[in-house]
C-alpha cells in the first residue's frame, strides 16, 4: 500500500498554514496611527486583547438543555459532540465577562468541525466567532478556521442548562510574544477576529454553515434573551480592507 501520498498531504496540512502565518506582517495598527501616542496606545491594548486569546476557559448556561462531551487536542484529534446556544462567563473569543456563546462540534479522531462563537451570536448559521475543519479529514476537506484559532485544544462538557470550557489557543500565545515587537500574524490587532492573507474581509462559509445543519439541525430561531456584558474583541470592528 502506497502512504505517502496521504503521508505528505497531512504534512502540507500542517505546513502550509504555518507558512501563511509567517507571511503575516507588522501591526497595521502601529503603522497606520497618527502619531507616538496613538500608536503606543494601540500597543497596549493590543497585547492586553492578545493576552485574552491565549486561553478561553469559564462557565456556560442554556435557557434549554444541551449537551456537549467534546475534546480536540491541537486541532487534530478531535473526538465527542456538542451542541450549545446561551451563554458562558469568563474568558472566551478576546473577551472577559457575561457573552453570549454557541458552539456546534463533532469528531471521530481522523475528522471533525468544531464551532465557537463568543460574545457574538448568530442563530441563523455558523458560530459567528470561528468554525474550521479539524482532524487530518477536516484540516483536507475544511472549512479553514481564522488563523488564530490553528492548532487550539478544546474541551467542553455541557450537561442540560450548565457547562464548562477550557481551551488553549497556542497560536495566539506565538502572536502575543511577536507582538511584543510589532508582529502580527494572527492579523487581529485592533479587530474582532483576523484574516488569512488572502482574505479581504469576512464572508461567512456556506459549506461551515451546510456541516453545522447536518450536526445541529435546522438553524435556530431563538435568539438569546440577554446580551453580552463583556470587555475585549466584542467591542472591536469587524476587519475588512486595509485602509
Amino acid at each position: 500500500m502506497n502512504v505517502w501520498r496521504p503521508l505528505c498531504r497531512a504534512m502540507a496540512c500542517l505546513v502550509v498554514p504555518l507558512a501563511l502565518l509567517g507571511s503575516q506582517g507588522c501591526s497595521k495598527r502601529l503603522i497606520g496611527a497618527a502619531g507616538l501616542g496613538e500608536a503606543t496606545a494601540n500597543y497596549w491594548a493590543d497585547r492586553g486583547t492578545d493576552l485574552l486569546d491565549i486561553v478561553d476557559v469559564g462557565i456556560t448556561f442554556s435557557e434549554t438543555a444541551r449537551f456537549a462531551v467534546y475534546a480536540d487536542e491541537l486541532s487534530l484529534l478531535p473526538l465527542g459532540y456538542g451542541v450549545v446556544d446561551g451563554y458562558a462567563f469568563g474568558i472566551g473569543g478576546g473577551n472577559i465577562g457575561w457573552m453570549c456563546f454557541s458552539s456546534c462540534s463533532a469528531g471521530v479522531l481522523g475528522w471533525g468541525y468544531e464551532g465557537l462563537g463568543f460574545g457574538d451570536y448568530d442563530n441563523q448559521g455558523a458560530p459567528a466567532g470561528n468554525a474550521q475543519g479539524v482532524g487530518i479529514g477536516g484540516l483536507v476537506t475544511g472549512p479553514p478556521g481564522r488563523p488564530g484559532w490553528l492548532f487550539s485544544s478544546v474541551h467542553q462538557l455541557h450537561l442540560t442548562w450548565v457547562g464548562a470550557y477550557a481551551n488553549a489557543n497556542w497560536v495566539q500565545a506565538i502572536d502575543l510574544a511577536l507582538g511584543i515587537v510589532g508582529i502580527d500574524i494572527c492579523g487581529d490587532d485592533g479587530y474582532r477576529y483576523g484574516l488569512w492573507p488572502w482574505e479581504a474581509g469576512f464572508e461567512p462559509s456556506a459549506y461551515a454553515a451546510e456541516v453545522q445543519k447536518q450536526i445541529a439541525g435546522p438553524p435556530s430561531q431563538t435568539a438569546p434573551t440577554y446580551g453580552s456584558m463583556c470587555l475585549g474583541r466584542s467591542l472591536s470592528p469587524s476587519p475588512g480592507p486595509a485602509k
